[in-house]
């Protein structure tokens, strides 16, 4: 059985996109919202929108299609530094917290959210 070729998207050119995508949507409302009088609240609510669905398409199809990124960056965090950063890190005791005694009510769901 043969398996479908991935696709690969370059993170270089998706993050370039992305600012410019970014830089449209919110220059596209703004001047729109100069002609309709809209606030600037509004237009920050519908220019969020709009990247938002935007966003929502790209994962739910990248998830659907199999849409891997190719990392072509470079090393942000190279894994001698953060070795070498977490073994100088001290954390702090935490052998004598005792939670508090959360009863039934509203106190024990959110106790039950948070833990």
């Amino acid at each position: 059985m043969k398996f479908p070729k991935k696709t690969f998207l370059e993170t270089k050119w998706l993050s370039y996109f992305t600012l410019a995508i970014i830089i449209l949507v919110i220059l596209s409302v703004w001047l729109s919202g100069t002609d309709s009088h809209r606030s600037l609240f509004q237009n920050s609510i519908v220019s969020t929108s709009i990247l938002a669905g935007a966003f929502f398409i790209f994962i739910s199809s990248g998830l659907y299609f199999g849409l891997k990124l190719k990392d072509n960056i470079g090393h942000i965090l190279h894994r001698e530094r953060v070795k070498k950063y977490s073994d100088n890190v001290s954390l702090p005791d935490v052998s004598g917290f005792d939670p508090p005694a959360v009863g039934d009510g509203i106190g024990g769901v959110i106790a039950s959210i948070i833990l």
